[in-house]
């Protein structure tokens, strides 16, 4: 869970990338890894 700490990991990164420069896709890169654990996970069978 290291990587979602707000201050110094991808979390902050994204942050500060959406702060500085919001149209860099580095920044949609960054949020899309932090926030991709909160989907809902669908199995093998779509459930």
């Amino acid at each position: 869970m290291a990587e979602f700490d707000v201050i110094r990991r991808l979390t902050g990164v994204g942050g500060y990338l959406l702060r500085r420069a919001p149209h860099d896709p580095l920044a949609a890169d960054v949020l899309s890894y932090v926030v991709r654990p909160t989907e809902p996970y669908l199995g093998d069978d779509g459930v």
